[in-house]
């Protein structure tokens, strides 16, 4: 399966789902988020809220703005991931990221951020 690829609105605008009807499929969402804040304070905090969640994944800062997030577990709770990483941004990062689903590949144990 192709990665489907579109720009996510963390408001809610423009959202897909995953192509797929079985909301219990292990996938995998892939973000890459311009950050204008505190960068080291959004990568814990995401980094809390996949463990909260049961997700496998991390986070990753680029050298510039850029965070790469990527996270595996079923659909629905991804979703809710990918909804409440708006309430971290709390203003303080751009509103929009670029986000794509894929196939989950499990090769992550746990949710960390990795420098």
């Amino acid at each position: 399966m192709n990665d489907t690829r579109t720009k996510v609105s963390l408001v809610g605008e423009g959202w897909r789902p995953y192509p797929h009807e079985d909301k219990w499929k292990v996938v995998r969402l892939h973000m890459e988020v311009e950050v204008s804040g505190d960068k080291d304070d959004f990568l814990w905090k995401v980094r809390e809220l996949g463990r909260m969640l049961g997700l496998n994944g991390l986070v990753h800062p680029e050298e510039n703005e850029l965070v790469i997030i990527v996270a595996e577990g079923p659909q629905y709770i991804l979703e809710d991931f990918l909804a409440r990483t708006k309430t971290i941004a709390n203003g303080n990062w751009t509103n929009e990221v670029e986000a794509w689903w894929g196939p989950a590949n499990s090769q992550y144990k746990g949710f960390e951020v990795r420098y």
